[in-house]
């Protein structure tokens, strides 16, 4: 009886975090090449150049012994395995960027908004002053108003 194999999807789908290319800094491009690469790549080949240059402590694996060039990535001496990413993703960014962030877009929009609506270009309805509204705090006339 022939076995029916499921076929596999292509993966046309919109690249994700791990995949997306980043541009590397100048100090780690030194290390890595200076075209953009996805983050999972930038680690692998960090993985290639330790290993290569044999930095890797000996009595503790898990730490790296940084020469001259990862000096320059880690801006300290010796760092655990663990904290390499955290110092990789400062030297990583965006390659490019087709739209501005919408969170940007709206705050604009917000800002023009406030703007027509005779607010300053930092003030929201929600944060106006009590004293910009006709009444007072109190919601009550004042005792001058009160007295005549």
């Amino acid at each position: 009886m022939p076995t029916k194999t499921p076929e596999k999807k292509a993966s046309g789908g919109k690249a994700n975090a791990l995949q997306k290319p980043l541009q590397p800094s100048e100090e780690l491009a030194a290390v890595v090449g200076s075209g953009p690469l996805p983050r999972g790549q930038v680690v692998s080949k960090m993985w290639e150049y330790i290993r290569s240059h044999n930095l890797q402590n000996p009595e503790n694996r898990r730490e790296i012994l940084a020469d001259d060039k990862l000096r320059r990535v880690f801006g300290k001496d010796k760092v655990t395995m663990f904290e390499m990413n955290k110092h990789l993703d400062s030297h990583l960014k965006r390659a490019y960027r087709r739209y501005p962030k919408r969170g940007k877009v709206r705050a604009m929009r917000l800002l023009a908004w406030n703007i027509r609506q005779g607010g300053g270009s930092r003030s929201h309805w929600r944060t106006r002053s009590v004293t910009s509204c006709s009444i007072s705090p109190a919601g009550m006339r004042s005792p001058a108003d009160l007295s005549a």
